[in-house]
Protein backbone atom coordinates (compact mmCIF):
# COMPACT_ATOMS: atom_id res chain seq x y z
CA UNK A 1 0.00 0.00 0.00
CA UNK A 2 1.20 3.38 -0.79
CA UNK A 3 0.59 6.65 1.00
CA UNK A 4 -3.16 6.74 -0.45
CA UNK A 5 -4.14 3.13 1.13
CA UNK A 6 -2.53 4.75 4.69
CA UNK A 7 -4.78 8.10 4.47
CA UNK A 8 -7.70 6.21 3.40
CA UNK A 9 -7.46 3.82 6.60
CA UNK A 10 -6.28 6.41 8.65
CA UNK A 11 -9.37 8.72 7.64
CA UNK A 12 -11.70 5.69 7.91
CA UNK A 13 -10.32 5.08 11.48
CA UNK A 14 -10.61 8.54 12.44
CA UNK A 15 -14.17 8.95 11.52
CA UNK A 16 -15.19 5.94 12.97
CA UNK A 17 -13.29 7.17 16.79
CA UNK A 18 -15.01 10.48 15.88
CA UNK A 19 -18.52 8.79 15.87
CA UNK A 20 -18.12 6.44 18.55
CA UNK A 21 -16.86 9.18 21.12
CA UNK A 22 -19.32 11.97 20.29
CA UNK A 23 -22.06 9.18 20.85
CA UNK A 24 -21.22 9.24 24.92
CA UNK A 25 -20.83 12.82 25.04
CA UNK A 26 -24.70 13.39 25.08
CA UNK A 27 -25.73 13.49 28.55
CA UNK A 28 -28.56 10.74 29.85
CA UNK A 29 -32.24 11.75 29.70
CA UNK A 30 -34.31 13.90 28.02
CA UNK A 31 -33.31 16.59 25.83
CA UNK A 32 -33.78 20.37 26.73
CA UNK A 33 -36.90 22.03 26.16
CA UNK A 34 -36.73 25.33 23.88
CA UNK A 35 -33.95 26.95 22.80
CA UNK A 36 -31.04 25.97 24.03
CA UNK A 37 -28.77 29.31 23.30
CA UNK A 38 -30.81 32.32 23.11
CA UNK A 39 -31.21 34.06 19.72
CA UNK A 40 -28.98 37.44 20.02
CA UNK A 41 -31.82 40.51 19.90
CA UNK A 42 -30.56 42.23 16.42
CA UNK A 43 -30.81 46.28 16.66
CA UNK A 44 -30.72 46.79 13.06
CA UNK A 45 -30.57 50.63 12.02
CA UNK A 46 -33.21 52.94 10.01
CA UNK A 47 -33.08 52.80 6.38
CA UNK A 48 -33.45 56.22 4.61
CA UNK A 49 -33.52 56.33 1.13
CA UNK A 50 -30.18 56.19 0.26
CA UNK A 51 -30.02 53.06 1.66
CA UNK A 52 -33.24 51.75 0.12
CA UNK A 53 -32.08 52.11 -3.45
CA UNK A 54 -28.60 50.88 -2.66
CA UNK A 55 -30.44 47.69 -1.37
CA UNK A 56 -32.78 47.99 -4.18
CA UNK A 57 -29.80 48.20 -6.86
CA UNK A 58 -28.21 45.16 -5.31
CA UNK A 59 -31.62 43.01 -5.57
CA UNK A 60 -31.83 43.55 -8.78
CA UNK A 61 -28.29 43.39 -9.82
CA UNK A 62 -28.27 39.85 -7.73
CA UNK A 63 -31.34 38.62 -7.79
CA UNK A 64 -33.45 39.70 -10.90
CA UNK A 65 -32.88 37.53 -13.45
CA UNK A 66 -33.66 39.59 -16.66
CA UNK A 67 -31.19 42.28 -15.37
CA UNK A 68 -28.81 39.90 -13.15
CA UNK A 69 -28.64 37.23 -16.11
CA UNK A 70 -28.37 39.35 -19.19
CA UNK A 71 -24.98 38.99 -20.13
CA UNK A 72 -23.71 41.95 -22.60
CA UNK A 73 -27.12 43.07 -23.85
CA UNK A 74 -29.21 44.02 -21.37
CA UNK A 75 -32.48 44.16 -21.42
CA UNK A 76 -34.71 46.85 -22.98
CA UNK A 77 -37.05 48.25 -20.12
CA UNK A 78 -39.36 51.38 -19.58
CA UNK A 79 -40.71 52.80 -16.43
CA UNK A 80 -43.85 53.95 -14.78
CA UNK A 81 -43.53 55.34 -11.31
CA UNK A 82 -46.09 56.54 -9.54
CA UNK A 83 -45.39 59.80 -7.90
CA UNK A 84 -45.82 60.79 -4.22
CA UNK A 85 -47.03 63.93 -2.51
CA UNK A 86 -44.05 63.82 -0.51
CA UNK A 87 -40.54 64.49 -0.97
CA UNK A 88 -39.42 61.00 -1.64
CA UNK A 89 -40.21 60.91 -5.62
CA UNK A 90 -36.77 61.13 -6.84
CA UNK A 91 -35.30 58.03 -4.96
CA UNK A 92 -37.18 55.66 -7.73
CA UNK A 93 -35.26 57.81 -10.49
CA UNK A 94 -32.01 57.21 -8.66
CA UNK A 95 -32.45 53.84 -9.11
CA UNK A 96 -33.10 54.13 -12.73
CA UNK A 97 -30.31 56.07 -13.55
CA UNK A 98 -27.68 54.05 -11.58
CA UNK A 99 -28.89 50.85 -13.20
CA UNK A 100 -28.27 53.29 -16.90
CA UNK A 101 -24.66 53.93 -15.75
CA UNK A 102 -24.11 50.41 -14.26
CA UNK A 103 -25.13 49.35 -17.87
CA UNK A 104 -27.81 46.77 -16.76
CA UNK A 105 -30.71 48.23 -18.89
CA UNK A 106 -31.07 50.09 -22.12
CA UNK A 107 -34.30 52.30 -21.27
CA UNK A 108 -36.56 52.91 -23.73
CA UNK A 109 -39.44 55.45 -23.42
CA UNK A 110 -42.28 53.50 -24.93
CA UNK A 111 -44.56 50.41 -23.15
CA UNK A 112 -44.79 47.34 -24.82
CA UNK A 113 -43.52 47.98 -28.47
CA UNK A 114 -39.72 47.67 -28.04
CA UNK A 115 -39.58 47.53 -24.33
CA UNK A 116 -39.74 43.74 -23.23
CA UNK A 117 -39.86 45.03 -19.65
CA UNK A 118 -40.60 47.76 -17.01
CA UNK A 119 -39.77 48.78 -14.13
CA UNK A 120 -42.57 49.90 -11.56
CA UNK A 121 -41.97 52.25 -8.46
CA UNK A 122 -44.56 53.33 -5.95
CA UNK A 123 -43.67 54.86 -2.33
CA UNK A 124 -46.66 55.43 0.35
CA UNK A 125 -46.35 56.89 3.65
CA UNK A 126 -47.06 54.56 6.19
CA UNK A 127 -48.64 55.98 9.67
CA UNK A 128 -46.02 55.08 11.78
CA UNK A 129 -44.65 58.38 14.06
CA UNK A 130 -40.82 57.89 14.52
CA UNK A 131 -39.73 60.34 17.28
CA UNK A 132 -41.90 62.68 18.43
CA UNK A 133 -43.16 63.66 14.24
CA UNK A 134 -39.37 64.61 12.99
CA UNK A 135 -39.86 61.31 10.78
CA UNK A 136 -41.80 60.10 8.13
CA UNK A 137 -41.41 56.28 7.27
CA UNK A 138 -42.51 54.96 3.75
CA UNK A 139 -43.31 51.55 1.96
CA UNK A 140 -41.47 51.58 -1.63
CA UNK A 141 -42.55 49.09 -3.39
CA UNK A 142 -40.11 47.95 -7.00
CA UNK A 143 -41.16 45.40 -9.16
CA UNK A 144 -39.92 44.44 -12.60
CA UNK A 145 -42.59 43.58 -15.27
CA UNK A 146 -42.73 40.92 -18.33
CA UNK A 147 -44.60 42.68 -20.97
CA UNK A 148 -44.38 40.28 -23.59
CA UNK A 149 -45.33 37.56 -20.93
CA UNK A 150 -47.76 40.31 -18.67
CA UNK A 151 -46.38 39.01 -15.34
CA UNK A 152 -43.99 40.21 -12.56
CA UNK A 153 -40.78 38.85 -12.98
CA UNK A 154 -39.27 40.73 -10.03
CA UNK A 155 -41.07 42.58 -7.10
CA UNK A 156 -39.06 43.86 -4.11
CA UNK A 157 -40.33 46.13 -1.02
CA UNK A 158 -38.71 47.62 1.27
CA UNK A 159 -39.45 50.56 4.37
CA UNK A 160 -37.73 53.48 4.87
CA UNK A 161 -37.40 56.83 7.16
CA UNK A 162 -36.95 60.63 6.12
CA UNK A 163 -36.22 63.02 8.55
CA UNK A 164 -38.77 66.02 8.04
CA UNK A 165 -36.35 68.59 8.55
CA UNK A 166 -32.75 67.69 7.90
Amino acid sequence: MGKKGFLLKTTIALAAAILAVSCETLPPGEPPRGAIIPEPELKIPQKNGAAAVNQFLMSLAMRCEPIAGAGKVPPLVSNRFVVSSERVNYLPMDVWLKLISMKLIRPVNDNGTTASYRLESEITKMNIEKTGGESKTYAWELKLRDLRKKKIVWDKVISFTVLRNP
